[in-house]
């Protein structure tokens, strides 16, 4: 008979206690590492969330502006129609009183 076959008993328990500790911690290592999944997947989300809120209020802003950008170009060629038709009038008008 060896040592082995006599000493097995005594060199079980450690032997099963080390693999249940190490189950322990390795079961708690995964759930831990679920809770902070879980919790950067929520950072993750309101990041989406924050950046796609500041992309529509960006979108809305440039809109704005080039709305009042197209007003104001509106509103020049308003103005340079309205002196081209005052300086046609005025040179009809020259014509006119020239003729007399």
């Amino acid at each position: 008979m060896t040592w082995l076959d006599s000493n097995w008993k005594p060199l079980l328990c450690p032997l099963l206690l080390f693999l249940a500790a190490a189950g322990g911690w390795h079961e708690g290592r995964a759930r831990l590492d679920a809770a902070w999944q879980s919790r950067w997947d929520e950072h993750e989300k309101q990041d989406q969330q924050a950046a796609a809120a500041f992309a529509a209020r960006e979108r809305t802003e440039e809109q704005r502006r080039q709305q009042s950008i197209n007003r104001v170009i509106e509103d020049g060629q308003r103005n340079i129609e309205q002196v081209r038709a005052n300086a046609d009038a005025a040179a009809n008008q020259r014509v006119r009183d020239a003729g007399i």
